[in-house]
C-alpha cells in the first residue's frame, strides 16, 4: 500500500465531469478520497478527522471557495485542530490569481485544467513519501 493510501483527500468540485477526472487522477496516485459538490457539503465533510488535505474549487453553486476556506479554517480553530493543507483548484489561472489565493491563506494552488504531473508535483509537497505520485 502506498503511503498516500493512508491519507484521505477531500475533493470539492461541483462539475461532475471535472470531479470524475480529478478523482481518477487521484486514484491513479493511490490516494483515498471523498468528494463534495457544494461548499456546505465540504464544510461538513471537512470536520471528519481522517481528512488529511482538501482540494477546493473556487466557484461553487452555493458560494466562493474563499468563503468556504474561511469556514473550514474557523471550524479547525474552534475545534483546536491543526490546520490541514487546503489547495485552491480554479480556472483563475493568471499569476495574480495565484498570489490572491495564497494571500487569502490557501496552502497551495492548482489551475484548471489540472495535469497529472502538476497534481503529483503539488501533492508530493504534502505527502513526501509519495513524491513519485504513487507509482
Amino acid at each position: 500500500m502506498s503511503p498516500a493510501a493512508k491519507m484521505k483527500i477531500l475533493l470539492v468540485e461541483d462539475d461532475a465531469l471535472s470531479r470524475m477526472v480529478m478523482m481518477e487522477m487521484l486514484s491513479m496516485g493511490g490516494y483515498e478520497m471523498v468528494s463534495a459538490a457544494t461548499g456546505a457539503e465540504a464544510v461538513t465533510m471537512a470536520a471528519a478527522t481522517d481528512i488529511a488535505l482538501i482540494m477546493l474549487d473556487n466557484r461553487l453553486p452555493d458560494g466562493s471557495g474563499a468563503d468556504f476556506f474561511t469556514a473550514i479554517r474557523g471550524a479547525e480553530h474552534a475545534d483546536k485542530r491543526t490546520p490541514r493543507p487546503i489547495i485552491a483548484v480554479t480556472g483563475d489561472a493568471f499569476p495574480e490569481d495565484q498570489r490572491r489565493f495564497l494571500q487569502l491563506g490557501f496552502t497551495d494552488y492548482l489551475s484548471k485544467p489540472v495535469s497529472l504531473p502538476e497534481l503529483h508535483r503539488v501533492l508530493a509537497k504534502y505527502f513526501p513519501a509519495d513524491s513519485a505520485g504513487g507509482s
